[in-house]
């Protein structure tokens, strides 16, 4: 965890990504390579997307769901242990291991509708 925000080779990747169209998704803890990230115009990654992630209920180094707030995500939360996902543009988030399966299928669905275009 400690390791994610902030991260210039993550945000490099996750800035290429982005401003290529293409999927980025995270799951649990994952968001927390969000933190930080900026695009080449010096926006933040996350600012007027929807993300969901690990609740400030669960114990991790940091809470990341105020953390997600600060960097201007609408952080949507969920029930505890619920099967969630949130999909804003090209950016994909789960809130826990229980969101895995619905994560990688929202994923496909992504890459179907893109190969039609």
């Amino acid at each position: 965890m400690f390791d994610l925000p902030n991260n210039p080779n993550i945000n490099s990747i996750l800035q290429h990504f982005y401003e290529n169209n293409k999927i980025i998704a995270a799951v649990c803890h994952g968001p927390a390579c969000f933190i930080g990230a900026t695009l080449k115009n010096g926006k933040s990654l996350l600012a007027g997307h929807s993300i969901t992630g690990f609740t400030n209920e669960k114990e991790i180094p940091f809470l990341l769901e105020d953390e997600l707030l600060k960097n201007g995500a609408n952080y949507i939360k969920a029930s505890e242990c619920s099967d969630h996902i949130e999909v804003d543009d090209n950016i994909i988030t789960g809130p826990n291991p229980q969101s895995s399966k619905s994560v990688a299928k929202a994923i496909i669905k992504k890459l179907n509708n893109q190969s039609k275009e």
